[in-house]
């Protein structure tokens, strides 16, 4: 008997749509990025959010206000931030931590190239680029704007 349900079948349409521009532009999205995407498209992500901003390790870029960013986030810290995140990533087989974690870690890479124009990645800047665009799509508004200087062009000098 042949099931024609492929993994792209099953995905909901948003993020089909956006894993099929990653591969006609030769960028293959990385499954906890998927997840990520997956997880911010429900209708209670807003509240999701603000829940992950409350505990470690995305509880160092946490603004004064529950669900929102901080203003400005030292390098060291994103770059704590992005470690903590890893490591929790690799230990976890939990399905809340593990998108806890990636979501700490490509905000901290977003948030490093955006506020300090520094990539913590070793990825290199075309993935990160396209990880961070992918991303930003799904996230609020607010979020989103926050990782738009990521992707832009540096300055000619």
């Amino acid at each position: 008997m042949h099931d024609d349900r492929t993994s792209l079948n099953l995905l909901p349409d948003a993020a089909a749509q956006r894993l099929l521009g990653l591969a006609a532009d030769g960028v293959a999205p990385e499954a906890p990025l998927i997840a990520l995407i997956e997880r911010l498209e429900r209708p209670d992500a807003q509240a999701w959010l603000a829940d992950c901003l409350a505990l470690e390790p995305l509880s160092i870029i946490a603004g004064p206000v529950r669900g929102q960013l901080a203003d400005l986030t030292p390098l060291e810290d994103l770059q704590r931030l992005k470690r903590r995140s890893k490591r929790l990533l690799a230990a976890s087989a939990a399905q809340p931590d593990r998108l806890r974690a990636a979501l700490g870690y490509f905000l901290a890479v977003g948030l490093a190239l955006a506020r300090h124009g520094q990539l913590i990645s070793s990825r290199p800047r075309p993935i990160v680029n396209a990880s961070i665009v992918d991303l930003a799509s799904a996230l609020p508004p607010a979020w989103a704007a926050a990782l738009e200087a990521a992707i832009q062009p540096p300055p000619a000098a």
